[in-house]
């Protein structure tokens, strides 16, 4: 039995639970008074932590030399114990924690089963794998690990005699593992546009922060939380609002549009902080923060998962600790039911001192718009937080804070904030944050500077009507810089109506006819002239004749996939992304998740280029239908669709493939006549649910209803517009990054692996259109020579060490050695070798090499009869 260490990649999927409260505004009748509701949104935020962990690969190979005689009733128990020889134990239970291995069959070939029942054919092999992966205590706490030992019990029967085989144990060193704890973070209060004014405020950006804190004694590798946006889930008073993340950062660095947080390493007792910028169309109040967490039992679950725990907090602020041997990077202040505890990015977690009922605020002087204050506190030893009235309601902003010591405080120390009040009007406060204080500072304060900002549009939320319904609202927007914008719209159905309505306002007016029926994106825009914001919504129109609940989801679907007509059309049954309404509209089962994948790519031939094609691939399960799936072709010269294929009627063949083709591809199931059809980069494939009626030539590009994307290229530039169909941090993939583009095919190694609008594991191999991809083999070969010097005219041996790294098996592999021409050639041999020597040329050759093996070749020589080197 071999082991060999893994990077085993682990996955926890994380569901942040939130609760918002903001307001419905009722407008006045009459001489009556503004009336308003409190309206609850509850939203989920699903994120994705992976990171790399060391795990191992046991192999054994069971060879049945006879020819006429099988294996019968294997049965293979691994075994393992520790330096001492003691016993230790592992499981395939992953809910068992007591174990110190998760232990699981990986594969298995030339054998189906190894618990007393397997078989293993006269004159065959079979190849056993094993996935090993520690328990979070197994390491011990040094950086060199713990030694242990992986053995294993072979029993079978050879012609009806029973055999028990020990094997020799290997040896594997298991590293310190590492211990998670995710704090995250959000403020309670967030602003935009405020439902008591009548014009449209624009949303102010807020954190939701991660501190990522290991308290382990091994480090955690390329550690990755990759975020959703925002899905509102519960909305019973139909509040027209909208969340959305815009971009992140870690630690420092510059924050970038992506959802997804790169942590790289942290080491043990380390910290690393992230943060994701959030925004939201209305003014409101976070009530309720929670998290939780889960990870795959086929990776060990409960018992292997290093994530000890997941905190939410209230935000009060993101602000600077400046002490002795702290970090650049900013910490979290944050509110514990009263109690204020600061969340240092470095780990560190520490009370504050509210002293906000002792400290009093004076005007000192006035120069022009600039306004002075003193801030008396009381001294205070550790961190020091106050919350003062604001004297100027907002109108102003903190230019400096300097302590009478002539300390400089940074302005993430120093800020303004507001609430709202009972009465729906706003308490203005000054806040400061502070450590080791004498109490005594002066703040300036001074004139906002407002630079040119675009006009603020109201949010636009997607909207559901039926065919001869009627469906009409009005759409305004403001300009902070006080003129007036004009509106418009673009993408307007038939028979639609977008009309100005007085100053900042328009009309959307639509009835859809009968035949309609569909779903309709349409962009908005508010422009002032030199700025413009716009915004897409989409209109889901549904059949009168079809629907008649009113739901949004076809009786007929209903029926035939629930039975009933229960169902509301907004779940998605199968968790596959998509609506169920959503799914019957384009005739898939909204049972069964949608597992389909672009599995292969070739796009650049050579000369005639009508053998391009696009494989795509179902995991294997074969005769999938292809109904209401579309491919989409991109072009990255402007990011417009060129080209768009209708996968109605199809179905993927027994082993689960589907080919498009030009018109020179054998065996396409689609064969596409046009020469030079698909584009050799840097351009992208897309598969959405949809119809190819919705992608005409040069329309944009968009992620709606997206199940899978490749962007490639043969040696071009990254398309950072095309990136947007991939998830955050996946690759463009060049077609010519192996030398051989016109040779070469993209495909997933290993076959059908990575995941939906996942690139990271395309290769460039030779093309394997409707079968399985090409992997190579990565080969490593290592000589051990003999001791040195040797006698003349005396035997010696050296071996050399072919070893397979993956991830595909080695088929026909040959080592050749030249031996110097005064060496003498006695012998060679290996398992599973067949050597021979010619002209002191030795040559070695061997069927297959499973990944993992490392088969040694003896060869055996006679050193020279005369002294040399």
């Amino acid at each position: 039995m071999r082991t060999t260490p893994l990077a085993s990649r682990l996955v926890w999927q994380i569901i942040l639970s939130i609760v918002f409260v903001g307001t419905v505004v009722f407008l006045p009748v009459s001489t009556y008074a503004v009336e308003s509701l409190c309206a609850v949104v509850k939203i989920e935020i699903k994120q994705e932590l992976t990171l790399e962990r060391q795990a191992f690969d046991a192999h054994m190979r069971i060879n049945n030399g006879l020819s006429n005689i099988q294996l019968e009733n294997v049965e293979i128990n691994v075994s393992f114990a520790d330096e001492d020889g003691n016993s230790v134990r592992a499981t395939s239970d992953s809910t068992d924690t007591s174990a110190l291995f998760f232990i699981r069959v990986d594969s298995m070939e030339g054998i189906s089963d190894i618990s007393g029942s397997g078989t293993v054919s006269p004159a065959s092999s079979a190849d056993i794998h094993w996935l090993i992966i520690p328990a979070p205590d197994s390491g011990g706490t040094v950086p060199s690990g713990k030694m242990y030992y992986v053995g294993a019990t072979l029993k079978y029967t050879l012609g009806g005699e029973e055999h028990t085989t020990e094997v020799t144990p290997d040896y594997i060193y298991v590293k310190p593992q590492p211990q998670l704890t995710l704090d995250y973070f959000l403020p309670r209060d967030v602003y935009a546009d405020d439902a008591f004014t009548l014009e449209i405020e624009p949303s102010v950006p807020f954190t939701l922060g991660v501190r990522v804190k290991n308290d382990g004694h091994g480090a955690a590798r390329n550690l990755k939380i990759e975020s959703a946006q925002p899905k509102i889930v519960e909305n019973k008073q139909g509040l027209l609002i909208g969340f959305k993340i815009i971009g992140s950062t870690v630690n420092n660095q510059s924050s970038t549009p992506s959802l997804l947080i790169d942590f790289g390493d942290i080491e043990a007792e380390q910290s690393v902080v992230g943060r994701w910028q959030m925004t939201t169309t209305l003014s409101g109040e976070f009530t309720e923060f929670n998290a939780e967490f889960s990870h795959s039992d086929d990776l060990g679950g409960e018992l292997t998962s290093l994530l000890e725990a997941t905190n939410t907090h209230f935000l009060v602020k993101d602000v600077l600790v400046e002490l002795p041997g702290r970090d650049e990077n900013r910490d979290f202040l944050a509110d514990e039911g009263g109690v204020l505890r600061v969340y240092e990015s470095h780990g560190l977690d520490t009370v504050v001192n509210d002293h906000s009922a002792n400290t009093t605020l004076e005007l000192m002087s006035q120069s022009g718009s600039e306004m002075s204050y003193r801030l008396n506190a009381p001294v205070t030893a550790g961190f020091l937080y106050v919350k003062l009235a604001d004297p100027h309601q907002g109108a102003k902003a903190v230019s400096q804070a300097v302590r009478s010591d002539g300390k400089v405080l940074p302005l993430d120390n120093v800020w303004l904030s507001k609430t709202r009040r009972e009465d729906n009007g706003w308490d203005y406060f000054i806040n400061l944050f502070d450590s080791n204080s004498n109490g005594q500072y002066q703040i300036t304060l001074d004139t906002k500077n407002l630079e040119a900002q675009p006009p603020v549009l109201q949010f636009v939320p997607d909207r559901t009507t039926r065919e001869t319904q009627q469906i009409s609202f009005l759409l305004e927007a403001s300009d902070p810089n006080g003129t007036i914008p004009t509106l418009s719209a673009t993408s307007l159905p038939t028979g639609a109506s977008f009309a100005m309505e007085g100053e900042g306002m328009a009309i959307f007016d639509w009835t859809p006819v009968k035949g309609q029926a569909g779903e309709y994106e349409i962009t908005f825009t508010a422009s002032d002239e030199a700025l413009k914001t716009s915004q897409t919504a989409r209109i889901i129109v549904h059949s009168i004749t079809e629907d008649s609940d009113g739901d949004g989801v076809l009786d007929t679907c209903e029926m035939q996939y629930f039975g009933n007509l229960e169902r509301d059309g907004s779940g998605d049954f199968d968790g596959d992304g998509f609506l169920d309404r959503e799914e019957c509209l384009q005739g898939t089962d909204p049972t069964v998740r949608i597992a389909l994948i672009i599995n292969e790519v070739d796009a650049f031939v050579a000369d005639t280029e009508v053998t391009e094609f696009i494989e795509l691939y179902d995991g294997g399960q074969g005769n999938t239908s292809l109904d209401g799936l579309v491919v989409v072709l991109f072009n990255g010269e402007r990011d417009q669709s060129y080209r768009a294929f209708d996968l109605d009627g199809f179905t993927t063949s027994a082993e689960g493939y589907f080919v498009i083709g030009g018109s020179g591809v054998t065996g396409a199931d689609m064969t596409v006549s046009t020469n030079d059809w698909l584009a050799d980069g840097a351009d992208a494939v897309a598969l959405y649910l949809g119809d190819a009626s919705e992608f005409p030539e040069g329309s944009v590009l968009t992620t709606s209803r997206l199940l899978d994307a490749l962007v490639y290229d043969s040696d071009d530039a990254n398309d950072a517009g095309l990136l947007a169909l991939l998830h955050s941090g996946e690759p463009q993939v060049n077609e010519g990054g192996a030398g051989d583009a016109e040779g070469h095919s993209l495909g997933r190694c290993e076959n059908g692996a990575g995941g939906q609008r996942k690139s990271h594991g395309f290769i460039q191999a030779l093309p394997t259109l409707g079968a399985t991809n090409n992997c190579l083999a990565n080969l490593s070969l290592t000589m051990t020579e003999s001791a040195d010097p040797v006698n003349i005219g005396t035997g010696l041996s050296f071996s050399l060490t072919v070893n397979n790294l993956g991830p595909e098996v080695a088929s026909n592999v040959q080592v050749v050695n030249t031996l110097p021409s005064d060496v003498s050639f006695v012998s060679a041999s290996g398992t599973d070798w067949s050597c021979n020597e010619a002209g002191g040329t030795v040559i070695c050759d061997q069927a297959s090499l499973a990944v993992g093996d490392a088969n040694p070749i003896v060869i055996n020589v006679m050193a020279p009869s005369t002294a040399g080197d």
